[in-house]
């Protein structure tokens, strides 16, 4: 960027940056990124992801921003070094990170856990880390790596998922899920999953 900060944006993914003379921000339209933000005390830097702000305190920092099936929408922040302040626009106390914390925003819901710096935005190193998702929500991430959609009964996208798939052996990951779940695998007859 040009005040010398990085950015670094995940598959299907975009934002848009903007320079004041006073402030400098980033709007995450949709995706992730990594941010490797360039100090400067005179103008501050800021991300909006949706309805959540993460203000920076010179850091790197990923942002995630997912859409909900139901509407709405969820925001993670996870810290690999330095601070951030989160605030959000739905009314939740706003949040100071700092490295190794991780914090999920889903409407009026906030939780914060703890990740290793490998962990921060771990798509950078070609890796999804999931912690308490389900097997829908770990589809519809691995789907912006594969040519075809990956979708789930309503029942199967429900389950429970913890655990780390290496992008390049999605494939893999996909056959073995029937041994350690209860579901099956088959094509979409439509041809598009």
């Amino acid at each position: 960027l040009p005040d010398g900060s990085v950015l670094l944006l995940d598959a299907l993914s975009r934002a848009e940056g903007r320079y004041f003379a006073t402030r400098r921000e980033v709007h995450l339209i949709e995706g992730a990124g990594f941010f490797e933000v360039a100090h400067d005390a005179d103008r501050p830097f800021t991300v909006q992801a949706g309805r959540v702000r993460v203000i920076v305190l010179g850091t790197r920092f990923g942002v995630e921003l997912t859409p909900l099936a139901g509407g709405g929408e969820r925001v993670a922040v996870q810290v690999e070094s330095g601070r951030v302040r989160v605030e959000s626009l739905d009314g939740l106390p706003a949040q100071d990170l700092g490295a190794g914390d991780s914090l999920r925003l889903e409407g009026a819901v906030a939780a914060v856990t703890s990740v290793t710096p490998a962990e921060a935005a771990a798509w950078r190193h070609g890796e999804l880390v999931f912690t308490d998702a389900t097997l829908g929500e770990a589809l519809e991430r691995l789907s912006r790596y594969t040519t075809t959609a990956l979708v789930a009964t309503p029942e199967a996208a429900a389950l429970a998922l913890n655990g780390r798939v290496r992008v390049a052996q999605a494939s893999a990951w996909l056959a073995a899920l029937p041994r350690a779940m209860p579901v099956r695998l088959q094509p979409n007859p439509a041809g598009d999953g």
